[in-house]
């Protein structure tokens, strides 16, 4: 298995013990690829899933810069309109770290920069 389908399956499992429920995986428009899409309490949850070993440079989630922002957005419009959405929307990302073979998981919501 590689890495970003494994970290992609730690981020659902994480999601699922958080009470989220998850309603697509991969799912690819002409605009681009949502890893997960998830639903709790009302909230249409777009996450992008980034995972990194411990002596990366930088942190996961800063790896979701403007340019990816605004790619997973237009997806998640896209997908909204066709399954008319009307409930609330987030731009989420879960952060993945291994160190010395644990992960640590961390949730961000709505990370949509201006």
């Amino acid at each position: 298995m590689n890495k970003g389908r494994e970290y992609e399956d730690d981020a659902v499992d994480f999601l699922r013990a958080k009470g989220f429920r998850i309603r697509e995986r991969n799912y690819t428009t002409r605009w681009g690829e949502i890893d997960i899409i998830a639903e709790k309490q009302g909230t249409v949850y777009f996450v992008e899933v980034k995972g990194r070993k411990e002596q990366s440079w930088y942190a996961p989630e800063e790896a979701v810069q403007r340019h990816k922002q605004q790619r997973v957005l237009r997806a998640a419009q896209w997908y909204a309109q066709q399954h008319t959405l009307d409930n609330n929307l987030s731009l989420s990302v879960v952060s993945i770290v291994e160190h010395n073979g644990a992960k640590e998981i961390e949730f961000f919501e709505d990370v949509v920069e201006g």
